[in-house]
């Protein structure tokens, strides 16, 4: 799998072989155990870093090997990020040091999949074409621009949480599956 990682105006391409993710599982398994015991994340300390958070530590020890000019290093936390993330594209790591706002970029498939709402708490009841899209443009966002990416997030009415899709390095991207997104609802909310 080949990924793209944005670093201080630098772009690399690192290609991870399915091979090499599986014959460095029991690194992968170490590393684990070490962040199990807590991580200093910029200025704050995380007790137990969730998935997400273990791939932002994992790209900061990444950003410190590609600019060490450690390959070795940088293939192994390469790895590490396409283990946890299968469908992982780009990896856009904050220069600024904090770890909490580097940004991960899935494929299209998996960001189109995120995109998609959950099933809503509303989905039987059905209200007219103009109601419909007035709900529907108050339950999913605009594209907005993150870092150097963009996205859009949709309200879950089961959660009450907004959900952000996939952060996406194109504008048109995010739009079309922003507009795929609100058809689906306002044909939730219509048929």
């Amino acid at each position: 799998m080949v990924i793209k990682v944005y670093f201080e105006d630098q772009v690399y391409e690192m290609d991870v072989p399915d091979e090499f993710v599986r014959r460095a599982q029991d690194f992968f398994q170490r590393m684990d155990q070490d962040m199990d015991k807590g991580w200093q994340m910029s200025r704050d300390w995380v007790d137990k870093p969730d998935s997400r958070q273990r791939c932002q530590i994992v790209s900061n020890k990444l950003a410190s090997a590609l600019d060490n000019e450690d390959r070795k290093t940088a293939m192994m936390m390469a790895g590490y990020l396409v283990k946890q993330m299968p469908e992982l594209s780009i990896i856009d790591i904050d220069a600024s040091g904090d770890i909490s706002l580097t940004e991960f970029t899935l494929n299209e498939t998996a960001a189109a999949q995120q995109a998609v709402p959950a099933a809503q708490a509303d989905a039987g009841k059905k209200i007219g074409k103009i109601e419909a899209l007035a709900q529907a443009g108050q339950e999913i966002s605009k594209v907005s621009k993150v870092g150097r990416g963009y996205r859009f997030s949709i309200f879950n009415k089961q959660t009450q949480e907004w959900q952000h899709s996939a952060t996406l390095p194109d504008k048109q991207e995010a739009e079309k599956l922003r507009d795929q997104a609100f058809k689906k609802r306002f044909d939730e909310l219509t048929q």
